[in-house]
């Protein structure tokens, strides 16, 4: 059980990736919950309803619109710590895609802002004290994005990044450092080793450039199992539940704006449902969020897909406890059966690299255009 443990990521990758809402602002942080910011929001915003959560879509979200991803650290100490290992990261795409250019399809390009020499390099002003207030750099425009790395490591929390460029115009659009990426360093170790650390900023970075996960396209239950009870928080998150007696955790595990009420935050990776954005009530119009990959199957080699893993392990069923199994006879016609043994599963195993339908749809997100 060890050794196939090795094969996986830690449980912790369960509740990283993008914010619920896409908005950092909803990550959670050392004075409020997630639990507690989504209840208020709730409070405010009633007629959004348990069903009609997201993060966000259409108008709300788009590519970057030039194809160049320019990104700035928001200290010293983050690009001391981190800049290495986010470069062997883009590495990562970098070798799947070449440059940018026409030979080549895409305009994707990921580079560091560009400052003068004489300028402070970074999203906030130099303090000199950790009393100093965080001032953002009036050099750095709203289209950057920051690598922002956490002073206090919260527990439970992987590296977060928003998907995609949020257009300035919308809700909490203008919001200083609104795209980007939020990490610690000391996340690495609950990947097995380098590679997995890497393999994960990488995941994180297809985000950025407006990737979502594989696994939560709507038609992932053809494909791929998915075992709510082996996420982390689960057995807390159902006290809590039978206690309050509002719901029931089919509902908790299948929207993940709703778990988080529930402190069980590991469910917005993994939810398949369509959201409405809650700044629709801004603008007048829904905006909703779905995956578009009707020109395509399911992609289970993609970076973007999560492995199979679980919060706790057990030698004799462990494929019918991790929290994603590939069903083996999986395909766009297979209806799941009821009744089903492991010999019906396969081991989802982790991806360290962009498959080629990853590279085929940056392509698509970042034409070349000259």
């Amino acid at each position: 059980m060890k050794l196939l443990a090795l094969l996986f990521f830690l449980a912790a990758l369960a509740t990283a990736c993008p914010p619920l809402f896409n908005d950092f602002y909803y990550l959670g942080n050392e004075t409020h919950s997630t639990a507690s910011l989504v209840r208020d929001l709730f409070k405010q915003q009633p007629q959004l309803g348990w069903s009609e959560i997201v993060t966000m879509t259409g108008k709300p979200l788009s590519t970057w619109p030039t194809g160049k991803i320019a990104y700035c650290f928001d200290q010293p100490k983050t690009r001391n710590n981190l800049e290495s290992d986010l470069k062997e990261a883009w590495k990562v795409w970098h070798d799947k895609l070449g440059d940018a250019s026409q030979a080549n399809s895409h305009k994707l390009r990921w580079l560091e802002f560009a400052f003068w020499d004489k300028e402070w390099p970074y999203c906030f002003l130099e303090r000199h004290s950790p009393s100093d207030p965080w001032v953002w750099n009036p050099i750095v425009p709203y289209s950057v994005a920051m690598i922002m790395e956490w002073e206090t490591r919260l527990p439970n929390m992987a590296p977060s990044s928003v998907i995609g460029y949020i257009p300035q115009d919308w809700q909490r659009g203008n919001a200083e450092g609104r795209m980007g990426m939020r990490l610690n360093l000391h996340q690495a170790g609950d990947f097995h080793n380098h590679q997995h650390w890497i393999a994960a900023l990488a995941h994180e970075l297809g985000h950025i450039f407006g990737l979502y996960h594989e696994h939560q396209r709507p038609d992932r239950d053809h494909w791929v199992r998915f075992n709510c009870a082996a996420l982390p928080g689960y057995d807390r998150a159902k006290e809590m539940v039978t206690r309050e007696g509002n719901h029931d955790m089919k509902e908790v595990c299948s929207n993940g704006a709703l778990a988080a009420t529930y402190s069980f935050g590991a469910v917005k990776s993994f939810d398949t449902i369509p959201h409405l954005d809650p700044g629709s009530e801004h603008v007048g119009k829904d905006w909703w969020w779905f995956q578009h990959y009707a020109d395509r199957d399911y992609d289970d080699q993609s970076i973007m897909h999560y492995d199979s893993d679980a919060d706790y392990w057990r030698n004799d069923d462990e494929l019918l406890r991790v929290r994603l199994a590939k069903w083996h006879k999986r395909g766009a016609d297979f209806n799941p059966p009821t009744k089903f043994s492991k010999d019906d599963l396969e081991y989802c195993y982790v991806n360290f690299q962009p498959s080629q339908k990853d590279v085929d749809g940056i392509k698509k997100l970042y034409p070349w255009s000259g």
